[in-house]
């Protein structure tokens, strides 16, 4: 057993989505989140720096004695992932394998998926290479959509803004007939009711939070680390202390955040 708390990082705000699933899966967990709400958005910055930046993290949440670190970002995931596995000694788990695994595993006969995500994980290929590294045969056409995050971490609530957003990204990609979709950023989720009214009733659209929770469920089973505490406990630390991440931090955690600390020496 391993009362010791899991640590979750994000660039802002989407890494939510992942840690409440996660507090749903193991409600005897503690967690420590951070979100690096002062240097949002990853997705326009060099791998370099993103790498910097993941390492960084790192070294906070270790400092902080976690068991194990979870990427709950994409762009982090596909451009340092790597990095973090062999610098650190304990386990660290991305979110882009899970879903490659579940989609392959879910939709054998689909042909083509489409992937959406910031530009620097599209541009990494990180999603094609890891179907190609599972011996995946299916067609795999990505779509940078940089302006998703900064819509979403400002909280900008225009329809109409918002559908000519999507619609500028993604009209191509609708007239090519694909049903499955992976939400290649953990912020995407909130404009999930605005993406399937534009792609359509048809339009599966596919997130890592269930098939990350099931690996680390397994992994954590065979290594004997679930926590034995009858009370679980869940920080919150942030980069930058703007109202907003209260606010709509709250939409995609599905509760008000309490306990969010901010730390200046990053």
């Amino acid at each position: 057993m391993n009362s010791a708390p899991i640590g979750i990082f994000d660039s802002g705000l989407g890494g939510l989505t992942i840690l409440r699933s996660l507090e749903k899966k193991f409600p005897n967990e503690s967690f420590i989140y951070l979100g690096d709400t002062a240097r949002v958005p990853y997705g326009n910055k060099s791998a370099q720096t993103i790498i910097n930046y993941s390492k960084q993290i790192g070294e906070f949440l270790t400092n902080h004695n976690v068991k194990l670190i979870i990427v709950a970002c994409n762009t982090s995931s596909a451009l340092a992932l790597n990095v973090m596995q062999n610098y650190f000694s304990i386990p660290v788990f991305g979110v882009i394998e899970p879903a490659v695994l579940y989609v392959e595993n879910k939709f054998p006969k689909s042909n083509s998926i489409a992937v959406i995500g910031t530009r620097g994980t599209i541009e990494s290929k990180a999603y094609s290479n890891q179907f190609k590294k599972i011996g995946s045969t299916k067609n795999i056409i990505e779509k940078a959509c940089p302006l998703f995050v900064p819509i979403i971490e400002e909280g900008l609530s225009s329809e109409l803004i918002i559908n000519e957003i999507i619609n500028y990204y993604l009209n191509d990609l609708r007239k090519l007939n694909i049903n499955q979709f992976i939400l290649g950023c953990t912020h995407y989720p909130i404009l999930k009711f605005a993406l399937k009214n534009f792609l359509g009733d048809n339009a599966e659209l596919i997130t890592s939070e269930l098939a990350l929770s099931n690996i680390l469920e397994k992994f954590m089973i065979e290594q004997n680390m679930f926590s034995n505490k009858k009370q679980s406990e869940t920080s919150f630390y942030i980069t930058d202390m703007p109202q907003k991440f209260l606010e709509l931090g709250s939409r995609f955690f599905g509760s008000n955040l309490c306990n969010v600390k901010y730390i200046s020496n990053f």
